[in-house]
């Protein structure tokens, strides 16, 4: 009766700890403290047509000193350089619909608005404030499926 029990909780605890990284749950993004402005950017398919990627942006501050910079790249860097993270979903979680337009999409895409609509409609980008192992350097965000 014992083992019967330890099985069972073995099996729901592997169920329970299957988060946003192995399945359509919030998934955990992290920036540092002095970086600002993310959005929701982009929505495709990768390349392999198995997951579709959603493309955060943000701002970069970089505020250490590099002798080999002139003064305007410096200051450039001070107020942020762009930069981009990758989140991956498993193709199965969304609607035919969706997948079938991340389908027609071309490699190139000059005018993105409609797959910025797109991400803003299936996802939605939260601060995490409250978390017992965060690191204090940094910011942490969660990109939820609507």
């Amino acid at each position: 009766m014992k083992i019967a029990k330890w099985i069972c909780l073995l099996f729901l605890t592997t169920n329970i700890l299957a988060g946003g990284d192995y399945g359509g749950g919030p998934q955990i993004v992290q920036i540092n403290k002095i970086d600002h402005s993310i959005k929701l950017a982009d929505i495709k398919l990768s390349r392999d047509k198995k997951d579709v990627e959603v493309i955060l942006t943000y701002q970069r501050r970089v505020l250490k000193f590099d002798p080999f910079l002139g003064e305007k790249d410096a200051q450039k860097l001070k107020y942020g350089k762009y930069a981009e993270k990758r989140v991956s979903y498993d193709k199965n979680l969304f609607s035919q619909d969706l997948i079938n337009k991340l389908n027609k999409r071309s490699v190139f895409t000059i005018f993105k608005s409609k797959y910025r609509k797109l991400v803003q409609e299936n996802f939605t980008l939260e601060e995490v404030t409250e978390q017992m192992n965060l690191d204090e350097e940094k910011r942490a965000f969660e990109v939820n499926l609507k």
